[in-house]
């Protein structure tokens, strides 16, 4: 991916939900381990995603956003 060179909060979400390719995923390990500050909004992006998990976890699926519920899907392969 191009789009790399700057590394948003979506591209973050993809790579802790592990819908990278195996290039994109190695590009964005590199990225953390020399930028500090998109280290830790990484690890942001991975605290929030187990807390929206542990949320579906507990609350009846019809009350959890259907857009949460379609983040959640899109990670799990088929």
């Amino acid at each position: 991916m191009a789009h790399l060179e700057r590394i948003t909060e979506a591209d973050l979400l993809d790579y802790v939900e592990g819908r990278m390719s195996p290039d994109d995923r190695a590009k964005v390990a590199k990225r953390l381990a020399e930028d500090e500050t998109l280290a830790f909004k990484c690890e942001r992006v991975r605290a929030q995603t187990l807390h929206v998990r542990m949320l579906r976890a507990i609350l009846p699926v019809e009350k959890v956003p259907q857009e949460w519920l379609e983040l959640l899907t899109k990670g799990k392969p088929h």
